[in-house]
């Protein structure tokens, strides 16, 4: 996405720039790295869409992974796949094309330009609240055990569906502010007060907030796991088994929370610079910039294809699962090769039954 038009990231229409700043001076990438560029997305969006596509297909094959954990790794997995859908989809096309002019024209243009930016900017949303309730479930798991089964049961179809509408209504503003201008989609606030405004709310209510609660809930699950006195009542092999397993979710849903810091931090570190300190004046960003703005944008997107991984890495549940939905797929090529199959040896045998009838009649 060349820099005149856009500073890419998963939340697209918040890092995008006004059209009328020109940097034609920059040129395009060459074919070599076009090609490259273009190679990345595309394993990315194929690794990306098959793991959150196995991750909800597991789940739902599975009636005893169904509980809170899974149910919100799900809601992640769902919103992750908006990224190989819609980003890394709309990423491929312009590289492939090296043209970022949005393609639909008229009012449906406009439209599908303010819808687009606002479901991917829902979905890093989404994946922040749901890391929130995964947190929140291992703490109420740790610190209250005998309260946490029934608290999670009773209320998670709501908590779920509250991290929708909240995305919504934060990314609902983008109906306004998202535009199409010259052939370009931008986000055109009327002044750049409102702009920085968004922007502060955004860190806040997404970043700051969040991560302090974080903070403090795996602060409060180290020290209890610490403290906690061994149940004496158990075998030692099932204590271990049961031990082992809390262990791991609660690694899990750590490693998520890291991960998920380490792909978006540098967006976010961008996206105070240009806020704070350029206050959206980009004239003087060097042409460079088209490349960095293209890892950190890479690495935002990668998040997407690197939370599948996670779960069958750390969660047992989730790699037999795995297991038993590979010889579903083996058997499924199997029986299209087989229906092929007679299909060439019914169209065989038709076109030499008409062969004989031909030659048969040639004789009469």
């Amino acid at each position: 996405m060349d820099i005149n038009n856009s500073m890419a990231s998963s939340f697209n229409a918040s890092m995008t720039i006004n059209s009328n700043q020109s940097y034609v001076h920059c040129g395009l990438d060459s074919q070599r790295v076009s090609l490259a560029k273009l190679i990345a997305f595309i394993i990315l969006m194929v690794a990306a869409l098959a793991g959150n596509i196995l991750v909800c297909l597991i789940v739902y094959k599975n009636t005893k992974m169904r509980n809170t954990l899974n149910y919100l790794l799900v809601n992640m997995a769902i919103s992750d796949l908006v990224i190989p859908i819609l980003a890394s989809t709309t990423r491929i096309v312009e590289l492939s094309t090296q043209n970022s002019e949005w393609r639909v024209e008229g009012d449906i243009g406009d439209f599908l330009c303010k819808f687009v930016f606002f479901v991917l900017d829902m979905s890093p949303i989404v994946s922040i609240l749901s890391l929130v309730l995964i947190t929140f479930d291992r703490f109420a798991a740790v610190v209250f055990p005998f309260m946490a089964t029934k608290l999670s049961s009773r209320f998670r179809k709501y908590f779920i569906g509250l991290t929708w509408i909240i995305a919504m209504a934060f990314c609902s503003p983008h109906f306004y502010a998202v535009k199409l201008q010259n052939k370009f989609c931008v986000m055109d606030w009327d002044s750049i007060r409102a702009r920085v405004f968004y922007t502060i709310m955004l860190m806040i209510l997404f970043i700051i907030i969040p991560f302090v609660l974080l903070l403090v809930m795996y602060s409060m699950i180290l020290y209890k796991m610490k403290t906690r006195p061994k149940d004496l009542n158990q075998t030692d092999k099932g204590r271990r088994r049961r031990q082992l397993s809390k262990r791991n979710i609660t690694l899990l849903s750590f490693a998520v929370v890291l991960v998920y810091a380490f792909c978006w931090g540098p967006y976010f570190t961008i996206l105070m610079v240009a806020t704070f300190k350029w206050r959206w004046d980009l004239s003087h960003v060097p042409c460079y910039w088209n490349d960095i703005v293209f890892v950190i944008q890479y690495l935002a997107y990668s998040n997407a294809a690197i939370n599948p991984l996670l779960y069958f890495i750390f969660l047992k549940n989730y790699r037999t699962g795995l297991k038993n939905i590979i010889p579903m797929i083996r058997c499924f090529n199997r029986y299209r090769v087989i229906k092929t199959a007679r299909s060439l040896m019914v169209r065989n045998t038709s076109q030499r039954d008409n062969g004989n009838t031909v030659e048969i009649e040639a004789r009469l």
